[in-house]
Order: structure tokens, then C-alpha cells, then sequence
């Protein structure tokens, strides 16, 4: 019975095992958390959290927060063997480099076991992790006691992971080199798990199709295995924020997968902790529905640092919006005064049947507010009584003025402000500040531009700040 028994349970792992490898698991697994997962696995040139240990160490450098971050995941749900893999990792940036740790550990119900164990640093565009491998078999001694191969339960191998990451916005390139090192971990046959090379591009756009930020990411891999088929993969992602940082969608497409995910995330203003929870949906495109895997993630960040500036983003996001509607209700309220003032002095030309003059009034006041009545009926008045028929003009005449000495209109007002908003959001400082001074010269009291140029300053000041501390 024990021997029937035996022999079942080495056909499962045999059977799982190889459908791992397949699938690119077994070691070779390169997906550890739900953002990757939704992502269809591609963060190469991302980074910015603490699961960059395991995905691209270069990461790391883009950490301003302290993070912990605790995966649970379920892969190919409809096997009839439960496969787990849980996930910790956690990053700590210093004053010139950043450090980062990690544990993967993925279950095949009560027979077998792989762990990977991280330690990772980073410093500017470089990072490299140093990993254990180790594999288990959790059999009963009973059943592996007379085999010389399965009686040895555990083995465990070092290796090395490099990468690269650089940034030049609204640009970023990463690159790695997975398990430099040989790893062996085999028993009776060498099985080295094989070197990896991987390269990835993002391209991040603000206000695109009106949402806050979009993310773009294309990644190629090549893995140096035996099976030329397995060697070649790609990765197509989109990561979607709608509203600032609160809510994101993701997916992605790979050569085996098509994922779907999203994020929540809460920023707490009284001790500045952000909390976020993130699920995604890996469907094997080799296998069908019914093998899907699911993983959840929860990251808590914390610390002086990012805390105190993802505050500050935020707040200066609000109080960009909150300038943005005081200087519509400053135009409005300015416009509203100036047409009241031009109404005046059209009823004072008219009464003193002055018509060439109160035309060209009713038309200046008819280029601030195109369905102003009043200045219509009195240009059909003035028609009536010169018998020129006076067409209304939705533009300002009058005597011709210089180009220099032209009234900037509102939708020039509105074009240079939409383009300091932009260049603010893309950390491109010297351009906001430059584009609100034009604004200034054009409208000395525009609200909108004084404040943005204040921010732009600040923000210059501190990441120069920064730069001369590292």
C-alpha cells in the first residue's frame, strides 16, 4: 500500500512539475505580486516598490519610503493540486543607496516546496540581489528513506541577479541579467536553473484621454533554456491612474498569458501612511479559464520621506485645481466688470447718437460675450437709423493696435497654462517656471502662474537639495 502510494504522489509531483516549467515556474517563475501579475509580468523599466528585490534591482533607487509588502497568491486554481506561493518583501532607502529584501516560497500542497531568499542594494541607475535557491521535498521518511536520490529532502544553490534602470522623462529603460551565477539544484541530473536576460521601455503620460496618468511598458525577454520555444517572450502592459494615485487599472499580454488587475490605495494625512491593495487575474493562454491564477498584494509604506512628498504631490495637485478655479472666477468676475463698464459707455454714445462709436463698443463687447442682447439690438438700432446695416463681429475692433501692445485672449491664457501644468506634472521645473513667467508678462495678477512658479522653485530647491546629498 505504502509503495501504490508512493509511486502516485512522484507521478503527481513529475506530471505538476513539468506543467511548471512549461509555464515557466519551478525557479523560472519571474511573476511574484499582483501589480507584475497584472502587468502580465512586465516592470523591468518600472521599479518605485519593494517587489523591484525580485523584478529589476535598479528598482530599488526610485524608493523615497520605507515598504512592506505581503503577497498571497493561487496558481493554475484548476489543478486538482493546490499550488501556493506567498510573498514578503521589504525596501529601506538610506542616505546613498537602498536596501531591500525578499521571500518567495511556493507550495505544491504537502509534497514539495521551492524557496528563494533576497537580499538586494541599489545605488543611482545600478542595483544587483543576491539569492538562495532551495527546493524540498515534504514527504513522509517512510516513503523516501531506501531512495538514495529523494532521501537527500533539500538542496540549495546561490546566484546572482544585475540590473539597470534610467530615467529621462517622460522615458524610462531598464534592463537585467537573471541567475549569473549557476544554479544547480538537481539530484540525480544536473538542473541549473537558466540565465535570463531582460529588457524593458515605459512611457508615462499625464492627461491622457483625461486621466491623471498613464503608464505604457514594453519588455523582451530571453531566457537560455534548452527548449528553443520557451528562449523568446515579450510583454505588452498598460497601467491606468484615472485620479491622481487613489485607483489604477492594469493589463497586459504576454507570449503565455493575458492579465487584468487593479489597485486601491489610501493616503493617511495624520501620520502619513499610504495603504494599497492590489488583485490581478493571470489567465494561461496555453491552458484555458479554468487554469487561471490570482494574486492579491498589500503594501504599506511609510517613513519621513515619500510620505511627507506624496502629501505634498497631493496637496499641490488640490491646490493647482483650486488655483485653476480661483483664476476662472477672476476672469469671470474681470469680464463681468468690463462688459458692464463697455454697457455704460454704449448707452452714453448711443444717447448721444455717437454710432460709429457705439458700434465699435457693442462689437468689443460682443468679443467678450458673444450672446450679449443688448449689444445686438443697438447695433440693429444704429442700422436702422444710418441705414448701414451693422453686422455683429464676435472680435474686438477699434483702432488698429500693435501686435505688442494686443490683450492677450483668454484661450492664449488658458493654452500657456494648460502647458505649465504639464510640464509641472512631468517634474520638468525650469520649463513651469519659464512658461509662468510668459503668462506673467502677459497677465501680471494671473494667480494660477504665481503659485505654480512658487511650487516649481520649492520642488527645484529639494531635488537639487537631494542630489548634493547622495
Amino acid at each position: 500500500m505504502k509503495n501504490r502510494l508512493f509511486w502516485i504522489i512522484l507521478f503527481t509531483l513529475h506530471v505538476t512539475r513539468y506543467t511548471l516549467h512549461d509555464l515557466n515556474a519551478a525557479f523560472q517563475n519571474n511573476i511574484h505580486s499582483a501589480r507584475q501579475a497584472g502587468l502580465a509580468g512586465g516592470v523591468t523599466a518600472l521599479g518605485g516598490d519593494s517587489l523591484s528585490v525580485f523584478a529589476n534591482p535598479a528598482g530599488l533607487s526610485n524608493i523615497r519610503f520605507r515598504e512592506v509588502h505581503i503577497g498571497f497568491n493561487q496558481l493554475l486554481s484548476g489543478l486538482d493540486t493546490s499550488i501556493g506561493q506567498n510573498v514578503i518583501t521589504g525596501a529601506v532607502p538610506f542616505k546613498k543607496f537602498t536596501l531591500g529584501i525578499g521571500a518567495n516560497i511556493l507550495t505544491l500542497s504537502e509534497i514539495y516546496k521551492e524557496n528563494i531568499y533576497a537580499v538586494s542594494a541599489a545605488k543611482g541607475s545600478y542595483g544587483c540581489t543576491l539569492k538562495l535557491l532551495g527546493n524540498q521535498y515534504l514527504w513522509e521518511d517512510d516513503y523516501i528513506s531506501d531512495d538514495p536520490v529523494l532521501a537527500s529532502r533539500s538542496k540549495n544553490a546561490f546566484t546572482l541577479d544585475l540590473g539597470w534602470l534610467k530615467e529621462k522623462a517622460p522615458w524610462r529603460f531598464g534592463a537585467g541579467l537573471e541567475n549569473i551565477i549557476p544554479a544547480d539544484l538537481g539530484r540525480r541530473e544536473s538542473d541549473a536553473v537558466p540565465m535570463k536576460l531582460k529588457t524593458g521601455a515605459a512611457l508615462t503620460k499625464h492627461e491622457f484621454l483625461g486621466l491623471y496618468e498613464t503608464v505604457f511598458h514594453l519588455e523582451l525577454d530571453y531566457r537560455n533554456t534548452e527548449a528553443s520555444k520557451n528562449r523568446l517572450n515579450y510583454i505588452l502592459s498598460l497601467e491606468a491612474w484615472p485620479h491622481f494615485h487613489n485607483f489604477a487599472l492594469r493589463s497586459g499580454m504576454s507570449r503565455d498569458h493575458m492579465a487584468f488587475g487593479f489597485s486601491f490605495s489610501r493616503l493617511t494625512k495624520n501620520k502619513g501612511h499610504l495603504f494599497l491593495l492590489d488583485y490581478a487575474y493571470l489567465l494561461p493562454l496555453k491552458m484555458g479559464a479554468e487554469f487561471s491564477s490570482h494574486y492579491i498584494s498589500l503594501s504599506w509604506r511609510f517613513g519621513r520621506v515619500l510620505p511627507d512628498e506624496e502629501l505634498r504631490e497631493q496637496e499641490d495637485f488640490k491646490t493647482e485645481k483650486a488655483a485653476d478655479k480661483i483664476q476662472k472666477e477672476a476672469d469671470k468676475k474681470e469680464r463681468g466688470k468690463t462688459l458692464r463698464e463697455l454697457l455704460k459707455q454704449l448707452r452714453v454714445e448711443y444717447r448721444n447718437r455717437n454710432f460709429e462709436a457705439a458700434g465699435i463698443t457693442a462689437n468689443e463687447m460682443l468679443a467678450l460675450d458673444s450672446g450679449n442682447k443688448e449689444a445686438e439690438k443697438i447695433l440693429k438700432e444704429i442700422g436702422k437709423l444710418t441705414g448701414k446695416k451693422e453686422e455683429p463681429r464676435r472680435e474686438a475692433t477699434g483702432p488698429e493696435i500693435k501686435e505688442e501692445e494686443r490683450a492677450p485672449s483668454p484661450e492664449e491664457i488658458r493654452a500657456l497654462a494648460s502647458e505649465m501644468r504639464l510640464r509641472y506634472r512631468n517634474r520638468d521645473y525650469d520649463a513651469a517656471i519659464e512658461t509662468g513667467l510668459k503668462i506673467l508678462s502677459l497677465e501680471p495678477k494671473n494667480r494660477l502662474a504665481r503659485q505654480l512658479i512658487k511650487e516649481s522653485e520649492k520642488k527645484k530647491r529639494a531635488l537639487e537639495k537631494r542630489k548634493k546629498s547622495r
